[in-house]
């Protein structure tokens, strides 16, 4: 698979998750607020949505993977999932960027958010193409949760105001990706 095509399945799947958590928001907004409706940008904030927002965008991310760039433990798999996962970072990055007035917000927030998600990424593919998997749900598992727990420790840090920690964290976990892509390059023709 092209690098090119990689990065637009990330953009595919960053606005068909997108989709599908406003239809969420939309839904539970309906069905909970009884007779009057009102919509508040503070309900995307609360940690329970927030939560679904994330399993949404990784469940997203782990089928992409799985069913076109890793079908058939493809040998360049992590590397492709690097571009998928910037494609579906300039979605959110751009959400950022249109809805954050303040330079130094949009610049930090765009870097982590590209981390985050390029790393994400990195992680379900690698643990998709690993040879020691041998079942489905021990692949499933093992790729969603720890990109759902490094997902939902960033995204909670910046909810609660922890800047340097979701910084750190991002950079982690981007260094994660990075020792999945060099461990795939020994096995593998990477690049």
């Amino acid at each position: 698979m092209k690098k090119t095509e990689s990065l637009l399945l990330g953009i595919i799947a960053a606005l068909g998750s997108l989709a599908a958590i406003a239809t969420v928001a939309v839904t539970i907004q309906i069905f909970t607020s009884g007779e009057k409706w009102v919509f508040t940008e503070a309900y995307l904030y609360a940690p329970s949505f927030v939560v679904i927002a994330i399993l949404i965008e990784e469940l997203s991310k782990y089928i992409f993977i799985s069913k076109k760039i890793a079908p058939r433990k493809n040998r360049r798999a992590v590397a492709d999932a690097i571009f998928f996962g910037l494609g579906f970072a300039l979605v959110e990055s751009s959400l950022i960027f249109f809805s954050n007035p303040i330079a130094e917000n949009i610049a930090r927030g765009i870097l982590e958010t590209s981390m985050i998600h390029i790393s994400t990424s990195a992680i379900i593919a690698g643990t998709i193409t690993a040879d020691y998997l041998r079942s489905n749900a021990g692949k499933i598992l093992s790729a969603m949760v720890p990109a759902i727990i490094i997902h939902l420790a960033y995204n909670f840090s910046i909810l609660h105001g922890m800047d340097i920690q979701a910084s750190a964290l991002s950079a982690l976990s981007s260094l994660s990706a990075i020792a999945i892509l060099i461990t795939s390059s020994k096995r593998n023709q990477v690049f």
